[in-house]
């Protein structure tokens, strides 16, 4: 199910507390969710936070407008009365702000951290919503300890200079100004990115989180109705209800209307929200064709969201059923009050079904993007990093020669002069932070990649006022670096995990194949059973070994099938499903034949258990072989048990989703990437098929001591070995090719 709910009361065990009645405590209610839920949930609260930062952001606009008014007094000379009052009202704006922000306890911060270590505790990590909680996270601590710490600190410097007795220093009192208002932009920033990443499928989560409170809505009022229905004779004309019996009904069945009433709601909502979606998605088109090429990249990427959300709230209506989702909330409650238990039940179990359909349509999907392109876009950040880094050490260096000038107007002229060099640089590491936090799970990437960037302006401010900031851009290069270093550490850890995903994927769907096959060698022996029980085939033990011939043919062809687009250049494991896939068809006809068989005996013929063991077994080979090679390919895709990362998996990253059978169809999965699979896995199948030959040798020497007096089955049984021995030898040859090929420096 989708929800479990548990309703827990504790004993009282307290008989000692005088004047006191023993009893139970209050209950408690624990739910426990599915993934989809808790995700409809998280989005849900997330959504609800956008009216409170839509709040902050109005009110930093005003703050920052105050501020740029009081700035440009002060720098035309002392500050009146009425600019002092402003400068205290400014102050005590950009205080409080902040504390909405970084409360520890209702700050906007505190609330988004608790969802995030509510999506940790729940291991819901690598998903679109967990990386929006972390940027939306990191957004605001970065907000509530830098921009707006900043901010705070010079309103407070202008303000307690402002109002000292006597005559204060306008200078400090311009500077304090000069600090604030400098550093609200990057409030103003960080506010607007928290509001885009709240934007993106806020909508969709919204309506998500509403479906799935409706559904337990739904379910409890059906809970009501099922004990209402028991205290009601059952079968007792409706019109023949007391008043009593009549409320009762009545209870439930009202819930029930008004659930009817706010799912029609919602799925007007939906509608709206679309319209709106792609609204914003032609406003994001139309400024995109005009914006500098960050901006417009930005711009597209939201309007492919937009576009994306829209699609998905459409599609998750009519997923639904649309008003057919209503009415049958309409149909449970006319039910309740008519005394239908039956049909009440399954109008509502339909329509908490379409609301399930209607939360799922919209569970946010993680963008489609494969290895290449991820490897491709490491690679472009990481030399757009190199080149800044060069950049900067050159700066670097033309920083030092002008700093070792004589002192006097030429030097502060270069000095100043290499600052707009500064900025440019600023400014560049700005769109690469920006293009990095928009990638998933970008947002730890781009951090130290933000604190270069920090070091920069620091260094600007320094080159305007004629200072050799050498320190400061120092620090600036060692960011770089450091970010260079962290990209490259990242992208290889997400290009193992990646590699690791497509190792488990693969191995789970040849799980389910083995399993299959598995069923098929226990439903042979099972037949086999009851015929020897039986002393003969009835005719639902011949249907049944027709049943079997015809779905081993067909998993034969499936298993054919994904060895042939699913593990093409994987030769050692394209051999083995093969192999198996060879063995099925061969026990598919062989069952047949065995079917015809015993259709064509005289009913009145005796049982012979001879001629049965010897049919049983024809069959039973090919199937137990079959199932040893599809044992080995699964065995071999395990983790290796020495590999410190396969005994301690991080907690932190999502084994992929289960996928379901292939049904008649879908199209096969693509193969990995040879890469992907590790060569040990490889050589630990061919391995496994050594051993098979090394024992059926020892086996054969056993049976064959004379090796110069053989009779054809032993002849048979050797040319099989030296076969199977041969296929080893191409295979490891395969292999090593392989091996090499990967080694070799690709240009």
């Amino acid at each position: 199910g989708d929800t479990l709910t548990l309703r827990l009361a504790a004993a009282d065990w307290d008989d000692r507390t005088a004047l006191k009645e023993p009893g139970r405590s209050k209950e408690v209610e624990v739910r426990i969710l599915s993934r989809p839920s808790l995700e409809a949930t998280l989005l849900k609260a997330l959504a609800d936070l956008r009216p409170e930062a839509l709040r902050l952001e109005a009110q930093q606009r005003e703050t920052a407008a105050r501020t740029a008014e009081l700035k440009a007094a002060a720098d035309a000379g002392p500050l009146s009365k009425e600019d002092i009052a402003k400068l205290q009202a400014a102050e005590q704006e950009q205080r409080q702000l902040r504390a909405k922000v970084a409360d520890a306890t209702d700050g906007l911060r505190a609330k988004v951290e608790q969802l995030r270590q509510t999506a940790q505790a729940n291991a819901l990590t690598r998903s679109p919503t967990a990386d929006k909680i972390d940027a939306i996270a990191g957004e605001l601590n970065r907000l509530a300890d830098q921009s707006l710490e900043a901010a705070e600190a010079g309103l407070s410097a202008a303000k307690q200079e402002a109002e000292k007795p006597g005559t204060p220093d306008p200078k400090k009192v311009a500077d304090g100004l000069k600090q604030a208002a400098a550093s609200q932009p990057a409030a103003a920033k960080s506010l607007k990115a928290v509001l885009e990443r709240l934007e993106q499928w806020g909508g969709a989560g919204e309506v998500a989180g509403e479906a799935r409170n409706l559904k337990d809505e739904v379910a409890k009022a059906g809970d009501q109705a099922a004990k209402t229905a028991g205290k009601v004779p059952p079968g007792k004309d409706p019109e023949k209800l007391t008043p009593a019996e009549k409320s009762a009904l009545g209870g439930a069945a009202d819930k029930l209307d008004a659930a009817a009433a706010r799912t029609a709601d919602l799925l007007a909502k939906a509608g709206r929200i679309a319209d709106q979606k792609d609204a914003a998605a032609a406003r994001a088109d139309a400024q995109a064709e005009t914006a500098s090429p960050p901006d417009a990249d930005a711009l597209k990427d939201a309007a492919r969201q937009s576009r994306a959300e829209a699609d998905a709230l459409r599609q998750a209506v009519q997923a639904a059923g649309g008003d057919a989702l209503p009415a049958d909330l309409r149909e449970a409650a006319a039910d309740t009050r008519g005394q239908k238990p039956n049909e009440a039940e399954a109008a509502r179990q339909s329509a908490q079904a379409r609301l399930d359909k209607l939360a799922d349509a919209l569970t946010e999907k993680p963008p489609q993007t494969d290895t290449d392109e991820l490897t491709k876009r490491a690679k472009a950040a990481a030399e757009q990093i190199d080149r800044l880094a060069v950049e900067q050490d050159e700066l670097r260096k033309k920083t030092k020669a002008a700093a070792a000038r004589p002192d006097g107007p030429d030097k502060d002229a270069a000095l100043k002069q290499l600052a707009g060099e500064q900025e440019r640089l600023r400014k560049k590491t700005e769109e690469l932070v920006e293009r990095l936090t928009r990638e998933p799970q970008g947002e730890a990437q781009a951090e130290a990649l933000r604190r270069a960037a920090e070091k920069m302006e620091a260094a600007r401010d320094d080159l305007e006022r004629g200072v050799a900031p050498t320190p400061k851009q120092d620090e600036a290069l060692d960011k770089l670096d450091e970010a260079l270093d962290r990209l490259e550490r990242t992208g290889k850890q997400d290009q193992q995990q990646l590699d690791r995903e497509e190792r488990e994927k693969l191995a789970v769907k040849l799980t389910l194949l083995r399993d299959r096959q598995k069923a098929v060698v226990a439903e042979a022996a099972r037949i086999d059973a009851a015929a020897t029980a039986a002393r003969g085939f009835d005719r639902a033990l011949q249907r049944s070994l027709r049943d079997l011939g015809e779905g081993e043919a067909a998993l034969a062809d499936e298993v054919a099938q994904f060895a042939e687009k699913s593990l093409a250049g994987l030769p050692v494991f394209e051999k083995l499903a093969g192999q198996a896939a060879t063995a099925m068809r061969q026990a598919a006809k062989r069952v047949v034949a065995r079917g015809e068989d015993v259709a064509d005996l005289d009913p009145g013929a005796a049982y012979d258990p001879v001629a049965e063991a010897i049919g049983a077994k024809r069959v039973n080979q090919p199937l137990a072989l079959a199932l040893r090679r599809l044992d080995q390919i699964v065995a071999a895709l395990q983790p290796d048990p020495k590999d410190p990362a396969a005994k301690k998996p991080d907690p932190q990253l999502d084994r992929p989703p289960m996928p379901m059978p292939m049904q008649d169809g879908d199209a096969p999965p693509m193969p990995p990437k040879p890469d992907t699979i590790p060569a040990l896995a490889q050589l630990k199948a061919l391995r496994a098929m050594q051993l098979e030959v090394n024992e059926r040798t020892a086996a054969f020497a056993e049976a064959n001591p004379d090796s110069t007096d053989l009779d054809a089955d032993a002849l048979v049984e050797l040319r099989d070995i030296e076969l199977a021995q041969r296929d080893i030898a191409d295979l490891f040859d395969a292999l090593a090719t392989q091996l090499r090929d990967a080694q070799q420096p690709k240009e």
